[in-house]
């Protein structure tokens, strides 16, 4: 796959500023071994490989912080799949429905889990994967913020983000 021209654009969200992790000089920016495991994933291997990774964050108009991830990751036609049927309990407790999106059709997987912790409190963090089936193969999009208070507003954000996905 990594010698596959892949292109993969999403509409971000407005006012929000970025940090491309898988710039070359992202390492100026996040920790090194952080960056170079992103540019590994970038390289990819046989059958998939790491297409987007993004940071972005931005002050709401009171002053405070919000942040979110996004990463993308494109298995192609070829990479070998497991023929086991999905079972109810798969996916934890994670709420999994069908979804229908421009660049394709799959399933929208929905958790609220524990992240970081500050001062022995776990941070719940909310996720968003969309595993889709395009043309290309299987797109994974996973959109994520530790600001998981108002989930309603980020699952909107995060599935209007979605429904912008394009892939050549």
């Amino acid at each position: 796959m990594n010698d596959l021209d892949v292109t993969f654009a999403i509409a971000l969200a407005p006012d929000w500023e970025q940090i491309d992790l898988l710039d070359p000089d992202a390492d100026q920016r996040i920790d090194a071994p952080l960056a170079a495991a992103l540019q590994r994933g970038a390289q990819g291997g046989p059958h998939a490989r790491l297409v987007m990774a993004r940071s972005l964050f931005m002050a709401t108009p009171a002053g405070s912080p919000l942040g979110m991830g996004l990463s993308v990751m494109l298995a192609d036609r070829e990479a070998p799949v497991s023929s086991a049927t999905l079972e109810d309990g798969d996916f934890g407790a994670a709420q999994v429905a069908a979804i229908d999106l421009p660049v394709g059709s799959g399933l929208r997987v929905r958790r609220v889990q524990p992240g970081a912790e500050i001062e022995g409190e776990p941070i719940p963090v909310l996720s968003v994967q969309y595993l889709i089936h395009t043309t290309r193969g299987l797109l994974t999009m996973t959109l994520s913020t530790p600001q998981a208070a108002s989930t309603e507003e980020w699952e909107d954000m995060f599935d209007a983000m979605a429904r912008t996905a394009e892939l050549a």
